[in-house]
């Protein structure tokens, strides 16, 4: 589920100028699924990953991965986000509330080459490609075609509970700033009678300052964040829309045989299918640093507070696309047999008891004498 973002983005509050809210959806891969339909892009879909060992992954060849988990802040060097190869990668700030499911997946597949994201975000991706991550942040926000679905996959409680927040955030930044605006104005000196020396601040003041901590923690709510990981550019990066920019994970190995266009479109490098069947084993071991932090594997009892989707190509077109070329294979070779294949075929299945065997064993479980059938159904008596 989505957390608040204005309690933990480092950006600007002043920067969020959407004109309204995103609802929680919920963290479902069937509902991303329809996510990523809804915006026009063909041929994936969201399934739910339980294990990142090789048996668990490697046939998977995903495009990438979203990860979902109970947030807590992570100190990062700016430092940690210099690599020149960075500003390749399309990225995304997180500008809004609630919506940082969508844009972890917004963040993944517009990185990936070989997905057809259709008419609508070719054309987002065309016109912010040169947009720094802040900008693009306020332009997914901004964009209605993202807003208007996600809002169709959440509940009409969600959407109402959204529509609150909005109104008591706008509120409470109005009495915040009426409270500034009070306090500046009585802000002017006083004559006093006595005026203190001592620098070290009263047992009153430090009550007041400890039940103001106290009452910070008490109102700290947990929530849950999504961020994404995806091979772009010889590398494989972290995509949190909370952060400056991608952060590297690791370096992938090079392919000295990909020359194929597809590679050329990322620059230098290996072929995106092939980065689809190696590029697991580098993210893995960052994903099992997350996972541990985040609760472990539930081994020892504890709970397990994140869950790791994957973006694969869809199962239903490729089982659609293997049973059209088995029907044309089927075609292909019925020309080239005689017209009477079936009934031969038949019959020798007859003959050898392939076809209904159970219905030729005794009730001793023997097989009863049969009548051998020919092709052009006559028989005769036999034993075995």
């Amino acid at each position: 589920m989505d957390g608040p973002a204005h309690s933990r983005n480092d950006m600007d509050p002043a920067l969020d100028l959407i004109g309204g809210p995103f609802a929680v959806i919920e963290s479902d891969p069937g509902v991303f699924t329809s996510l990523v339909r809804k915006l026009g892009v063909r041929g994936v879909e969201l399934i739910e990953v339980y294990g990142i060992e090789p048996w668990a992954m490697d046939h998977l060849n995903p495009y990438g991965l979203v990860f979902c988990f109970l947030w807590r802040k992570d100190a990062h060097r700016p430092a940690d986000f210099d690599d020149p190869a960075a500003e390749k990668v399309w990225f995304a700030n997180q500008l809004s509330d609630d919506s940082c499911a969508t844009h972890a997946i917004l963040n993944v597949l517009l990185n990936c080459p070989g997905i057809d994201l259709g008419p609508e975000l070719e054309a987002f991706k065309d016109e912010t490609e040169h947009m720094s991550p802040v900008m693009r942040g306020l332009a997914a926000t901004n964009l209605p075609l993202l807003r208007e679905v996600h809002n169709s996959l959440a509940r009409p409680a969600d959407k109402r509970a959204a529509l609150n927040a909005l109104a008591s955030t706008t509120l409470s930044a109005q009495k915040e700033k009426e409270k500034q605006r009070q306090k500046a104005e009585s802000s002017k000196p006083r004559p006093t009678k006595r005026q203190k020396t001592d620098n070290s601040p009263s047992k009153k003041g430090k009550g007041k300052e400890k039940a103001k901590v106290n009452s910070d923690t008490d109102t700290a709510e947990e929530s849950y964040h999504f961020i994404g990981y995806v091979p772009a550019h010889g590398k494989v990066w972290e995509l949190d829309g909370f952060k400056s920019g991608p952060l590297e994970v690791g370096e992938l190995p090079s392919f000295p045989s990909s020359t194929t266009p597809s590679s050329s479109s990322q620059g230098t490098g290996p072929d995106p299918i092939e980065w689809r069947k190696v590029w697991i084993d580098v993210v893995r071991p960052a994903l099992r640093m997350k996972m541990e932090r985040h609760g472990g594997s539930g081994d020892d009892g504890s709970d397990i507070r994140f869950n790791l989707l994957a973006i694969v190509d869809d199962g239903y077109l490729k089982a659609s696309d293997s049973y059209e070329f088995l029907k044309r294979e089927k075609a292909s070779l019925e020309k080239r047999m005689d017209e009477n294949w079936k009934e031969k075929f038949i019959t020798r299945l007859h003959n050898e008891g392939i076809l209904n065997p159970l219905l030729d064993l005794d009730e001793n479980g023997r097989r009863k004498k049969r009548t051998a059938v020919t092709a052009t159904g006559s028989g005769k008596k036999g034993s075995d």
